[in-house]
């Protein structure tokens, strides 16, 4: 099976969605294909607006591109994508998922932080296709159409 990424001019990002009992997101969520991150992440900017990290367990901080940020954790979440025609398919199971909350800039805007499928996925679970024109990520097992 093949997910086709949406490829832009710097990087590529795919459609999905999460599951969890802690959490319940309205939409589909855009996920960055992030071949330097270990762990997939979640940015609660994309998250409803009364979601508030601090009803979840703290975590480890994260190290990424703006320097060491809080990370919160989700419990058993459920990760699921989108295929080029719309299809969604469960993808894995996560014991625990990072969750960065939100950040505003000095003139309090929201700072888009996106959702990260890290190498716990892309290494894992698929081989990643990349080329001038586009980006794959091809399964090495099946899944199951939702």
């Amino acid at each position: 099976m093949r997910f086709h990424a949406i490829r832009g001019q710097m990087n590529s990002s795919i459609y999905g969605a999460i599951v969890s009992n802690e959490i319940i997101p309205s939409k589909p969520l855009k996920f960055l294909i992030d071949t330097g991150s270990q762990c997939s992440m979640i940015s609660a900017c994309w998250l409803d607006t009364s979601f508030d990290c601090g009803t979840l367990k703290r975590g480890a901080d994260s190290l990424g591109a703006t320097g060491t940020d809080i990370t919160y954790v989700l419990h058993n979440v459920r990760l699921f994508l989108f295929t080029k025609k719309g299809a969604l398919y469960y993808i894995q199971t996560f014991k625990e998922m990072g969750v960065l909350p939100r950040k505003y800039d000095r003139d309090n805007r929201l700072l888009a932080i996106p959702n990260l499928l890290g190498m716990d996925v892309i290494g894992n679970t698929f081989k990643l296709i990349y080329s001038k024109r586009k980006t794959i990520l091809k399964s090495r097992k099946s899944f199951r159409k939702v």
